[in-house]
């Protein structure tokens, strides 16, 4: 139920992970299709927040709801990239971020009303309850689905392309580095292709 029918009449789309290499993507994508995007960024003075290019910046944090709800006031949409394993944080985890965050998140959006929530999850995490990165991903997905809101979760497989990608660096050296079994299909997907 919408508690605040005024707050799902925005035209903004709030960027949760921003200031990551994907979530930066996102908005300079956003950015130029001329959307006007607003960032939730941990710290004010995060060096990596989109300011330079006219991005409305809202402090907050996935794990306090009350920021959660002050970032969603006048937001349409939603697009979320956050991830806490492998993050820039010793705080962030699978528990804190990725399970806490998203569920903090995902029940802010449904009081806001969101019309559009966009969800990064990753190509089979419905098949690997072994992979605690995978299954996470799988269960906010079913935390999505039970709370009624309209969402599309995005199932890239590996993301290629960004500063650190040894995968890139291989290309241009006309070679490819391959993990896991020969018989199994490649999944790649290039960052701005999402």
């Amino acid at each position: 139920m919408n508690d605040h029918p005024d707050r799902n009449q925005g035209s903004l789309t709030l960027v949760v992970g921003a200031t990551g290499d994907l979530g930066g993507r996102v908005v300079r994508e956003l950015v130029g299709r001329g959307k006007p995007v607003r960032a939730l960024v941990r710290e004010a003075t995060d060096p990596s927040a989109p300011v330079d290019q006219g991005v409305e910046i809202v402090r907050g944090d996935m794990l306090d709801p009350v920021s959660l709800d002050r970032a969603l006031v006048r937001i349409g949409a939603l697009v979320t990239t956050a991830k806490g394993y492998m993050g820039r944080r010793k705080s962030d985890s699978l528990v804190s971020v990725d399970d806490r965050g998203n569920r903090n998140l995902v029940d802010a959006a449904a009081r806001a009303g969101i019309g559009r929530f966009v969800f990064t999850s990753i190509l089979t995490c419905d098949q690997a309850p072994g992979v605690p990165h995978f299954w996470q991903k799988k269960l906010t997905e079913d935390y999505l689905e039970a709370s009624g809101m309209r969402f599309v979760a995005l199932r890239p497989g590996a993301l290629v392309g960004g500063a650190h990608d040894f995968w890139a660096r291989d290309l241009k050296k006309s070679r490819m580095t391959v993990l896991g079994k020969s018989d199994v299909p490649l999944t790649s997907v290039h960052r701005d292709s999402l």
